[in-house]
């Protein structure tokens, strides 16, 4: 997002920069070209559904208007989600810990204890780790669940905004 609020195609380069050095994957690591391809599909499908103006940029009001479109039409939101699991699961093996949780929003700027405290959010049921079912699970109440508790609504490494 630039400071005017929108997401523009030369932005998409420094996202996929600051995403994978999150992870410490260099332009030769295979998750590095996972992520760009992913980030790349994800803002092509991203435009053609959201960028009503057609100006190359999302504004937040064309961002609002992408959520609520009908939900058989949202195949960027699914890919969002892969993605989002994909950096959490650093190690690749299909869940996601507390620690590879935190080393990434932290790498993201936001604090470890509040890290911990929303990833303990998320385990209500004192699971160890999440698994790409799970992950699903809390991505639709992250986005979908009116219940400000719902442990969907830690997925993003915060517990209050």
């Amino acid at each position: 997002v630039n400071r005017s609020g929108e997401i523009d195609e030369k932005d998409l380069d420094i996202a996929i920069q600051k995403v994978c050095g999150a992870r410490g994957w260099s332009q030769e690591d295979p998750h590095y070209e996972k992520t760009r391809n992913t980030l790349r599909t994800l803002w092509t499908v991203l435009t053609s559904k959201a960028d009503i103006d057609h100006d190359r940029q999302v504004s937040v009001e064309e961002w609002y208007c992408a959520w609520r479109e009908d939900e058989s039409d949202r195949e960027w939101s699914h890919i969002f989600r892969d993605l989002m699991f994909l950096l959490e699961d650093a190690s690749g093996d299909g869940h996601v810990d507390v620690d590879e949780y935190v080393a990434l929003y932290k790498a993201l700027g936001l604090q470890e204890a509040q890290c911990r405290e929303a990833f303990r959010r998320i385990q209500k049921d004192d699971a160890s780790v999440v698994t790409k079912d799970k992950f699903d699970v809390l991505w639709e109440q992250y986005f979908h669940s009116e219940d400000p508790n719902a442990p969907g609504n830690f997925i993003f490494g915060k517990f209050d905004f």
